[in-house]
């Protein structure tokens, strides 16, 4: 008498499934590999500890340049901005006469006059 053709899937599923390597099965296959192979687990261990350094140093310089690129930038844009001159100070500020010089003077050469004579 011949098998049913679904209980011979069900059968080749279930042997497939036993085939298959649980985790603790993997963890013994892996270290079977090694000792076959005779691979030193000191240089894995050694590989691992270079693959950790290496990724803490890829770390180290990713920080390195996030804080001279942004936050270095950030704290002198605040300095430029304590710096700087407001209109009441400008306006107190002595301008040089227009007759002495003879160029037409901008806002920002006035600007400039001002802050170099403030911090003169």
């Amino acid at each position: 008498m011949s098998r049913e053709h679904g209980a011979y899937h069900f059968e080749e599923e279930s042997q497939n499934f036993l085939r298959k390597p649980s985790s603790s099965n993997q963890y013994t296959r892996f270290w079977t590999y090694i000792s076959k192979r005779e691979i030193d687990p000191i240089l894995i261990i050694i590989g691992l500890l270079l693959g950790i350094l290496l990724t803490l140093c890829v770390i180290a310089i990713i920080g390195l340049f996030h804080h001279v690129f942004f936050h270095q930038s950030r704290q002198l844009e605040v300095k430029l901005e304590e710096s700087q001159l407001n209109g009441d100070e400008l306006m107190k500020c002595k301008r040089p006469d227009r007759d002495s010089n003879p160029d037409f003077l901008t806002t920002v050469q006035v600007y400039y006059y001002c802050a170099t004579e403030a911090y003169n």
